[in-house]
């Protein structure tokens, strides 16, 4: 036993062996808590992430479902206006529709298919052209009127590029397939407004209702506050007419050269 001057406290080794032993499990059990303790947070932060994802995973098949409800079925081109309506205004007038076929990979393209895919829709009116994708519905592209040269057309007098079926429109009646049966079977249609492009948009509109469309080009002036009709061929227009709400003429308004079609529109204002 050791004794301490001035002090009256005793150690002995076994006391000193008690404490070291009393140290060394404090500091074990520091280490088992402290591991715990660790554990417990990586199972905490694992539970969080599993959470998280089931509850992303929900919201996900969530939005799928709201899509799914709010996505019209189209099947004809008045499907296709009627989704259209609903997800921006559109004109009054009555637009051509055409679909994207036979796109080739890596091949040239208009700017205003860049980015489209075959199926796509592509809807003109007098004042815009719309690419809308039926399969994910959205407008892919929107151009205005003074940028209607970036349109492919799929006829002879327009752009070479096969990308644009203009004969392949769901909502074309027989009542417009019928119309190339009409006495009136050619046409030229010249631009008598000061915004460019409308001649290759009527070009597009009445090759689609079964006219031949010879030539297109501008009128002597651009200040035609009406769409006119000229008869020149004086065969029955009766159709015609109807479709573009007027009445033929037979003469040609001064400056006006004549042309080898049965009957020429100048596209006018309104």
């Amino acid at each position: 036993m050791l004794t301490y001057p001035n002090s009256r406290r005793v150690v002995s080794p076994s006391s000193l062996a008690n404490s070291s032993n009393n140290m060394s499990k404090s500091i074990i059990a520091s280490w088992l808590f402290g591991l715990l303790f660790v554990a417990s947070a990586i199972a905490l932060v694992a539970q969080f992430r599993q959470v998280s994802a089931l509850k992303l995973e929900n919201y996900n098949l969530q939005e799928e479902k709201k899509l799914s409800s709010n996505k019209r079925e189209i099947n004809n081109d008045s499907d296709l206006t009627a989704r259209l309506q609903e997800l921006i205004l559109l004109p009054a007038d009555q637009p051509t529709i055409a679909t994207v076929k036979d796109l080739a990979v890596g091949a040239q393209r208009s700017a205003f298919l860049a980015n489209a895919e075959n199926g796509d829709k592509m809807v003109i009116f007098r004042d815009r052209a719309l690419l809308f994708r039926p399969s994910i519905d959205k407008i892919i592209n929107m151009v205005g009127s003074g940028n209607f040269s970036e349109l492919p057309i799929n006829n002879s007098s327009a752009s070479s590029s096969p990308a644009i079926d203009l004969s392949s429109s769901p909502s074309s009646t027989s009542s417009e397939s019928s119309s190339s049966n009409v006495a009136v079977q050619t046409l030229e249609i010249r631009n008598g407004t000061a915004v460019a492009g409308q001649a290759k948009v009527w070009q597009a509109k009445m090759t689609t209702k079964g006219y031949k469309v010879l030539a297109i080009g501008n009128a002597a002036n651009s200040n035609y506050t009406e769409t006119t009709l000229i008869n020149l061929a004086g065969k029955d227009v009766s159709k015609l007419e109807q479709e573009l709400g007027v009445s033929a003429v037979n003469n040609l308004a001064g400056g006006e050269a004549t042309s080898q079609a049965d009957a020429i529109i100048i596209i006018g204002a309104k």
